[in-house]
């Protein structure tokens, strides 16, 4: 399904109900968009702060990045992920950041009326899935992007996580 772009109004319509910084949002939404346009790629499982504000948070709080843990070869998921960019016509040219032992590190550019900018995806090969992934809904704000449900790593996981790193 093509996506069409949210318009300047409809964005400051949803920054006045939810309180969120332009450039934040802005990046948001983008975001959102990378995901919608990623959810069928196969064996990649959405991870860390972002999943767990579109799953769980309810936009506590905005995030820039989006991470992956990924269960097949890198080389296959990062050219899935550039043909499905690609197709879109809503982001520039992917670059890569980041290339270390089982781990990318993808550069996303956005330049639109609503702003410029980049958002890393970060392929982690080197993860290990402990407990079988979960299917779960992807909150968000934007008209425009169906509702939709992308793989993650299992919500207990996250949560052990991150009681454990703080």
């Amino acid at each position: 399904m093509e996506i069409e772009q949210i318009n300047m109004k409809e964005l400051r319509e949803i920054i006045a109900r939810t309180g969120f910084d332009y450039d934040l949002l802005t990046k948001d939404y983008y975001i959102t968009v990378l995901l919608y346009l990623m959810k069928d790629i196969k064996k990649i499982y959405f991870k860390g702060g972002t999943a767990l504000q579109l799953t769980l948070l309810d936009h506590a709080r905005i995030s820039e990045d989006i991470d992956f843990t990924i269960d097949r070869s890198l080389k296959e998921v990062r050219k899935e992920i550039k043909d499905v960019v690609d197709d879109s016509k809503i982001f520039g040219t992917i670059t890569q950041d980041k290339d270390v032992d089982g781990f990318v590190r993808l550069v996303v550019p956005y330049k639109s009326e609503l702003g410029t900018d980049r958002i890393f995806i970060d392929l982690n090969q080197r993860g290990k899935l402990f407990t079988k992934p979960e299917l779960l809904g992807m909150k968000h704000f934007y008209p425009n992007i169906p509702l939709f449900k992308f793989s993650c790593l299992s919500r207990k996981r996250w949560l052990l996580k991150k009681l454990l790193l703080q």
